[in-house]
């Protein structure tokens, strides 16, 4: 099977027959259409997925969801805002979707953002941050957000990269930010187009790079030059991502975001661990 999964628009989706894919579009009914007509083409029964969808992705979350609503399909959604502090108010009319389909909204990290966090956690969606280098003030909002996903018990869905981070410290088994965020190109492929302007794939037009060992290759020219990535803690898990494009980004704010995880994780350790002992005692004789 096939390892990569290629993130292709509407239009690219004939060249990907038969592979896994996530299709992206501004146009929810331009999508639904799409699909149904490959659907056809290869004779699938309704529901099939011939060309085996992972989920879809909603560029323009202020379109029409009706032809959402009818499509007899239950793949995953991914609702990209671009612009979360004013398209927030848009991800209420999603709710309806939600009785079919699993629902994520990726929300770029810009000033402001938070204020989709807050509802779309409410509509109990998932949630992905898309994080470039935070400036101080957007490291202070995302601490704020780990506080939410970390304390607020009406958080029910995975906050990430938080949610894989926090579960990664507490196994202790390093996990690759560049896997938890969709960004490495040896498993996620992105494919762009002339009309793309989001440009949000950290590797796009880097055309020289091997997609399959650009991860490993970056970490070992970043380390390799020294600086503050030699000495750090959660490098294993960071992998230099931080470091793209500015790779003199200071990341004394990020570090202190994978501090509260990484404290957190060894809370949840050392509770369950009471929690472990106190049952053992109850339970003897």
């Amino acid at each position: 099977m096939d390892p990569v999964i290629n993130h292709v628009t509407v239009a690219q989706l004939g060249a990907f027959d038969g592979k896994p894919v996530v299709v992206r579009s501004h146009s929810p009914a331009s999508l639904v259409r799409a699909l149904a007509e490959v659907r056809a083409e290869t004779g699938g029964a309704p529901g099939a997925d011939p060309t085996r969808i992972r989920w879809v992705q909603i560029l323009s979350p202020e379109a029409d969801v009706a032809p959402l609503v009818e499509w007899d399909s239950a793949a995953p959604i991914d609702i990209i805002l671009s612009a979360p502090a004013e398209q927030y108010t848009e991800l209420h009319k999603f709710a309806t979707l939600r009785d079919r389909h699993p629902i994520r909204v990726t929300i770029s990290v810009v000033h402001g953002f938070k204020k989709a966090v807050l509802v779309a956690a409410a509509l109990q969606f998932s949630i992905k941050l898309d994080i470039g280098q935070p400036d101080a003030g957007l490291v202070d909002e995302l601490l704020e957000v780990v506080d939410l996903y970390l304390h607020r018990t009406t958080v029910g869905e995975p906050i990430e990269f938080f949610h894989s981070a926090l579960l990664s410290f507490f196994h202790e088994e390093p996990d690759s930010l560049w896997r938890i965020q969709e960004d490495d190109p040896a498993v996620f492929r992105y494919v762009a187009d002339e009309a793309d302007t989001r440009q949000l794939r950290r590797t796009i037009g880097n055309a020289s790079a091997d997609p399959s060992a650009f991860v490993d290759d970056l970490g070992r020219e970043i380390l390799a030059a020294g600086g503050e990535c030699v000495a750090c803690e959660f490098a294993p898990m960071c992998r230099g991502y931080f470091k793209v494009p500015d790779r003199g980004y200071d990341c004394a704010g990020v570090r202190r975001i994978f501090g509260e995880l990484a404290t957190a994780a060894t809370q949840l350790s050392a509770d369950l661990e009471v929690q472990a002992e106190a049952q053992e005692r109850s339970d003897a004789p």
